[in-house]
């Protein structure tokens, strides 16, 4: 890791990163910047209509305007908003990361240096978890062609099957960790 950062990126749309994988290196300035200023967001800032009716309306309302691009979907974590909105759209933690990135110098730049991962490998098995394993996917997954995969708890235990591929990732499993 260059910057001491390994991150699945989003380099378009209105998230730069996903943040189901994230793994810095202990002492990381950006990852104990954003710690520090995602805390701070929510100690701050109540959100008591938060999973409410009236909460998702604002939420989408402003969302028409904001989730545009990544530099207005900061916008979410602006003082004014967390007060009149009283909520907060789904991809925070994505808004609020790249406006600590874009806001702070020395983040900006760990960032910079942080090799680009794309997300869109990772999710290539997860729709097909329950569908047979194609020869193709036992080859990408023998020759390791993602760093890692997207998995879910997401699936109906009924509907598993042997064969599919979450059967073979189980069964890829050294005995002695299961």
């Amino acid at each position: 890791m260059h910057s001491g950062l390994s991150a699945l990126t989003r380099r378009s749309g209105t998230r730069i990163l996903a943040n189901w994988f994230l793994a810095a290196s202990k002492g990381n300035y950006l990852a104990a910047t954003f710690y520090e200023e995602h805390l701070s967001f929510f100690l701050r800032y109540r959100f008591p209509l938060q999973n409410t009716a009236k909460g998702r309306e604002r939420v989408a309302r402003l969302g028409v305007i904001l989730d545009r691009n990544a530099r207005l979907a900061q916008w979410w974590t602006l003082p004014v908003v967390a007060r009149t909105v009283k909520a907060f759209p789904y991809f925070i933690f994505h808004y609020h990361f790249a406006r600590v990135v874009s806001r702070n110098e020395t983040c900006r730049e760990i960032w910079s240096r942080t090799p680009t991962l794309l997300a869109k490998g990772p999710h290539s098995l997860i729709k097909s978890l329950l569908s047979p394993i194609t020869d193709q996917q036992m080859d990408d997954l023998k020759a390791a062609k993602q760093p890692l995969y997207k998995l879910t708890w997401k699936y109906s235990r009924e509907a598993f099957r042997e064969g599919s591929v979450l059967d073979y990732l189980m069964r890829s499993v050294p005995e002695e960790i299961r």
